[in-house]
């Protein structure tokens, strides 16, 4: 080993490998020289253990070179960076508001999504937790959550909620002394098992989880209604009177037994306070023991179970929900059951997966045009910089040092972009929220998730926008720049018209959504119903109007302002809430049904075409009497409807009297269904018809009625018009989001096509200016200017409507009535995209066809 010289550090070696090729070259040879030798003086280990502790001598060395080298490199491109935006200050500015506003739309988006795709996900055991579904419904009678319990001891849980029969909607809560009493109208009071913190997880900050819900007449109380009614949130031990909302609800001493904290917006269950489910033993509010009652459907049964033995337990499930049915109904066919995952609740027989997944494509496609322009501006402008490229070419710089470079500036872009992009998040937030209509509580400190989302979507937009004209711009040749040869081709300019075209493709295809989705909203809303729902409001009656609903009535009738009246089970605008199975001649069929009084048809304007109304004065028409639709007769084949009888209906056994004019009680989502009305006293909603012309004074007579009737609980209505308005609250806020972030891909489009046709003036100023002395019109330099962006737009138009019409088309198959297609929402998106690409370009198309062609000509 003496007889061979001293081997040069690796570290040397490495950095001598980062410099020039000659060097490189010389010490590689030098290196590949002594590693020889050892070789042949010792043998192969010996070479490789020299090498290798010699590299690992040289490892500090080299790091510490590596850094010093990188940072060096990093400041450069940086320096050069920075040097490049201000030169360019206008299209750095056209390029910072496009990505600042489409990166802005993008999180939002992604924020509001995250959010709705989290729903139930926040429970520890959500996979484990599902709720039973029968015929397409997620409501059950209370028995069968008691079967499942005693006759599947492997079931890790079961729990009933119960948000109906407990007049738990919006009771009345009094608390204090005799002498400071305080009344609280509260919401969303839920009897539930003993089991549902055991299944739930709902946080517990005061009180026992475990034996909170035990007894009967047990409540906890969310923290919010805590300090609402006592001012505090340890309200353990506080007694509450409650008053329901039901007329079979007695009032009753409640013992708050636990406080937890309010229901996050993410979860499917809200609620102000629970009340233990053994409370109902101890009145039965349907007149009959809760565990026996299977004529109520207003129960949600939930189980939790090893998801492992979903597919067996379901169908063991089903066995018994067979067995239980037939034995209560012999001569229906029961419905199958099955078991919706709690993370799927939200989704479940709605579109609402479907409105996720647009609004997600939309966040992207906005933010795809922001790339877009950074694209076709950077290489728009790739004339201007090809000098530079040719000259660090020529002074050794190699492509992946230029490829690097030019993905700095566009990563520098980026971070200039963020703070710009987190001011619009924060200062649109309240837009924002109105659009959607709700709040989504999001922090950036607490939720370090969304750091995270925010610097992901910092860095991949950066490196996208930047990597593809960073790598063409280092593919130009030294040799072809020098001779002047870089603008021959037009593989540059068929992109740029690529780019273009694919902005407004998106830009027209919202524009046609948004006229598409609207006037399917304004369809719906002037769509007739089959009955006159202006000028009614409903409202649910309290305890006090029950028991005095003659008197309420009478008194009301007195006015002028008060044409009729009626009561029924519930209002309009929602399925019918009875489900039945009858037997008519033979023929079985379901159908849908609720209890009605006497006046209801006429107070709702319903038309009979055939048969009789209900009547006061037939007592034989109570609980045997009904009325049933066109849709009725047809679906069970009635020659002859009218006496008819409908066997196994609820245990009756009621006459058909009369047949009325179909009318639709839901959306427009559904075709109308076989339905019927019966005369019975299950009727809880009031529903009163009033001079449209006196409104105010109308609805002044109401409340001051009811008020002296009704002391403990307000008077709360609703106008049955807008109700109906509300089934379609999904579709308006798509309308809302369509419209402004169509706004905003418009706008970032208009941004980027302001700065190309400005720099194709800029490129062509002498060319103007000469066509300007010999004769041009501005007229004609205008559309020399502007002619070619204003075709691709007519292209983007032409390629854009078809797609978007198709998908239009797709998705108006969820309503089972549909405005017709007509020609003006093409001719109006198509015209929108072209005037406002016509009002981009002009400003600048004047102003180069004005400009003084002396000036032109100097230009250089």
């Amino acid at each position: 080993m003496n007889s061979v010289k001293q081997p040069p550090k690796v570290a040397s070696l490495i950095l001598a490998v980062a410099n020039r090729e000659p060097l490189r070259a010389a010490v590689l040879g030098d290196f590949q020289e002594i590693y020889d030798e050892i070789l042949e003086a010792q043998n192969l280990w010996t070479a490789q253990r020299w090498y290798w502790l010699e590299a690992l001598k040289s490892i500090p060395q080299f790091m510490k070179f590596y850094t010093t080298w990188r940072m060096t490199m990093l400041k450069n491109y940086l320096k050069v960076a920075f040097r490049n935006l201000l030169k360019s200050k206008f299209y750095s500015l056209i390029n910072v508001i496009g990505l600042a506003v489409g990166m802005a739309v993008f999180l939002f988006i992604s924020i509001y999504t995250r959010h709705e795709l989290s729903y139930n996900k926040f429970h520890a055991n959500h996979q484990s937790i599902y709720e039973v579904e029968i015929g397409g419904e997620l409501s059950t009678a209370a028995p069968l959550g008691a079967e499942i319990q005693a006759q599947f001891p492997e079931l890790q849980a079961m729990v009933r909620i119960d948000a109906n029969y407990g007049g738990g909607r919006s009771p009345l809560l009094v608390t204090g002394t005799d002498e400071t009493l305080k009344r609280t109208k509260t919401e969303n009071l839920l009897f539930v098992d003993q089991h549902f913190f055991d299944v739930f997880t709902f946080k517990v900050i005061h009180g026992d989880p475990v034996t909170a819900l035990e007894q009967p007449y047990s409540m906890v109380l969310t923290q919010s209604l805590a300090m609402q009614l006592f001012g505090k949130t340890d309200a353990v031990g506080q007694r509450i009177h409650y008053i329901g909302d039901r007329s079979s609800t007695p009032e009753m001493e409640m013992t708050v037994t636990a406080v937890v904290e309010d229901a996050s917006s993410n979860s499917s269950l809200q609620f102000n306070g629970l009340v233990s489910f053994a409370t109902l033993y101890t009145f039965n509010p349907n007149g009959s023991p809760v565990d026996k009652d299977w004529g109520n459907w207003g129960y949600r049964t939930h189980v939790q179970l090893d998801p492992t033995n979903k597919a067996a337990f379901e169908e063991k499930l089903n066995g018994l929900w067979k067995r239980a049915s037939l034995a209560k109904w012999p001569d229906s066919e029961p419905d199958p059951l099955t078991l919706v995952p709690l993370a799927e609740i939200p989704f479940f027989n709605n579109n609402r997966r479907q409105f996720i997944t647009l609004m997600q494509i939309i966040g992207i496609f906005v933010l795809a045009i922001a790339v877009i322009n950074f694209i076709n501006l950077t290489l728009a402008r790739a004339t201007t910089r090809a000098k530079e490229v040719g000259i660090r070419k020529v002074v050794g710089s190699t492509r992946q040092e230029l490829i690097r470079q030019f993905l700095c500036e566009a990563l520098l872009m980026s971070l200039i972009v963020t703070p710009v992009s987190f001011v619009i998040i924060e200062l649109g937030k309240p837009l924002f929220y109105s659009i959607i209509q709700m709040e989504i509580a999001f922090n950036w400190i607490k939720q370090p998730g969304l750091i995270l989302l925010f610097m992901a979507t910092i860095f991949t937009v950066g490196t996208v926008a930047g990597l593809y004209p960073a790598v063409v711009m280092s593919s130009f040749k030294a040799s072809s720049i020098l001779k002047g040869e870089l603008n021959r081709g037009r593989r540059r300019q068929a992109l740029r018209f690529t780019l273009v075209v694919f902005q407004f493709i998106i830009s027209t295809a919202l524009i046609f959504s948004t006229l598409v989705i609207s006037k399917q909203i304004n369809y719906l809303k002037s769509k007739p119903l089959g009955f006159d729902q202006h000028h009614i409001i409903h409202c649910k009656q309290s305890n006090q109007i029950n028991e005095r609903y003659d008197v309420f009535k009478n008194r009301l009738l007195q006015d002028p302002n008060i044409l009729s009246m009626t009561r029924s089970n519930s209002a309009l605008a929602q399925s019918l809430n009875i489900g039945s199975t009858a037997e008519i001649n033979g023929i079985n069929r379901e159908f849908r049904a609720t209890t009605v009084d006497p006046d209801f048809l006429s107070t709702m304007g319903i038309e009979l075409i055939e048969g009789r109304d209900f009547s006061w004065e037939i007592k034989s028409d109570y609980y045997k009497a009904m009325v049933v639709n066109e849709t009725f007769v047809k679906k069970f084949d009635l020659k002859n409807p009218i006496g008819q009888e409908v066997r196994g209906f609820l245990g009756y056994t009621p006459v058909i009297v009369g047949v009325m004019k179909d009318f639709h009680n839901d959306s427009f989502y559904e075709p109308i269904q076989p339905s019927a009305l019966i005369y019975a006293n299950w009727n809880s909603t009031i529903n009163i018809r009033v001079n449209g012309e006196n409104m105010a004074q109308s609805l002044k007579a109401i409340e001051k009625v009811w008020n002296e009737i009704s002391t403990e609980f307000p008077l709360e209505y609703q106008f049955l018009d807008e109700t109906y308005g509300k089934l379609y609250q999904s579709e308006e806020i798509l309308v809302r989001i369509l419209t402004s972030f169509a706004s905003m891909a418009i706008l970032i489009a208009c941004l980027g096509l302001f700065g190309l046709i400005s720099y194709s003036a800029q490129q062509r100023t002498k060319e103007i200016g000469i066509r300007k002395v010999l004769g041009a019109s501005a007229q004609g330099l205008m559309g020399l200017v502007a002619r070619e962006y204003l075709l691709w737009v007519t292209i983007a138009n032409a390629i854009s409507l078809p797609l978007a019409a198709w998908a239009m088309l797709k998705w108006m198959n969820n309503f089972a009535y549909q405005a017709p297609l007509t020609a003006a929402p093409f001719i109006l998106a198509g015209a929108s995209a072209l005037v406002i690409a016509l009002v981009t370009v002009s400003w600048q198309a004047i102003r180069s066809a004005n400009a003084n062609p002396l000036k032109a000509l100097k230009y250089e």
